[in-house]
């Protein structure tokens, strides 16, 4: 039986996949579930982490999007579909694995 936590982290994981989709294959996103957050990477690196989902908290949510130089910047999310207004934010952290040299 799938719990409630689950289940949010597979919705959360799938928008991120989602949003990528156009630009890369789906099956080149990976997610790993840490203490605290799930970690979403490319090709199966933990090293190229793109995003990190913090939903442990119900009433404080956060999105973590990794960009240049590993640096991490948190954003409060209301519900899950507020993953998608970060859709810029989430491409350019997944440009600076495929175009290293921009960066």
């Amino acid at each position: 039986m799938i719990t409630m936590e689950e289940q949010e982290a597979q919705i959360a994981t799938q928008i991120i996949s989602d949003i990528l989709a156009p630009r890369i294959d789906p099956k080149k996103i990976c997610c790993q579930r840490l203490k605290g957050y799930i970690a979403v990477f490319l090709d199966g690196d933990r090293y190229r982490t793109i995003c990190r989902l913090y939903l442990n908290n119900k009433r404080r949510q956060y999105l973590g999007i990794v960009g240049k130089k590993k640096v991490e910047s948190r954003s409060r999310i209301s519900d899950l579909t507020d993953l998608y207004s970060y859709r810029n934010e989430i491409n350019e952290s997944l440009s600076f694995y495929q175009h290293p040299e921009y960066f």
